[in-house]
């Protein structure tokens, strides 16, 4: 296995590659940014973290695949690569996390599988002798600050749910691009409706000759 730890950065330069003999590969860079070369594990896993950071492409093209692998786990307190310049992977599965604005922008070769993935590798301490394994779980793709999520692949695309939030992709967070609409107003209560005007008696109806309660015949005024 490879394990590089760094408290700031960890910077590869463009054409630098690190790779193992199908062992698992762990990159993490605690205050700074993680810089891409080229990671090859075979059928190991890798797992890129830039804690405070963002992972990045030290080439800015779309014709080297930056990671090879069997599963990839890539976790960023900022961006992982960006629209102009994606990671590029050749991978089966993925999991990612980013916290930035940007969100995560990445490249498949071929056919993926988005699940849940655990990266375990040897770490050595200073008598040459392993002292820990320190293990990387992550599961589904996440964007946590507005950010976009932007995955292409080469062939098909299967969401498996690895954990237990129901939800495989998710972007949440009020970040860059997004727009909140305010409410409407209320509408205003219609007014009470006003009480109906007694209607007036209407005078008996009388046709010509007719008597009036109580008289005598009425006659017409003027001459015949």
């Amino acid at each position: 296995t490879i394990d590089v730890l760094a408290a700031s950065d960890i910077a590869m330069v463009d054409g630098a590659t690190a790779t193992t003999n199908n062992g698992d590969v762990r990159y993490q860079a605690v205050a700074g940014n993680l810089t891409l070369g080229e990671v090859i594990a075979g059928t190991g896993k890798a797992a890129l973290l830039a804690d405070a950071g963002s992972i990045v492409d030290a080439a800015s093209d779309t014709s080297t695949v930056d990671v090879t692998a069997a599963g990839l786990v890539m976790s960023a307190g900022l961006n992982i690569g960006t629209g102009a310049d994606p990671i590029e992977t050749s991978v089966d599965t993925l999991a990612t996390s980013s916290g930035g604005a940007a969100g995560t922008f990445v490249f498949e070769s071929s056919a993926l599988t988005v699940d849940s993935l655990t990266v375990t590798v040897n770490r050595i301490g200073t008598n040459a002798a392993v002292a820990s394994s320190p293990a990387v779980t992550l599961a589904d793709l996440d964007a946590t600050n507005g950010g976009a999520i932007v995955l292409k692949t080469g062939g098909s695309l299967t969401l498996n749910e690895g954990d237990a939030d129901t939800r495989v992709v998710r972007a949440v967070g009020a970040g860059a691009g997004s727009k909140a609409s305010p409410r409407s107003a209320p509408r205003p209560a219609c007014p009470p409706a006003r009480p109906l005007r007694p209607e007036r008696p209407r005078p008996p109806w009388r046709s010509r000759g007719s008597q009036a309660a109580g008289g005598a015949p009425r006659r017409r005024s003027g001459a015949r």
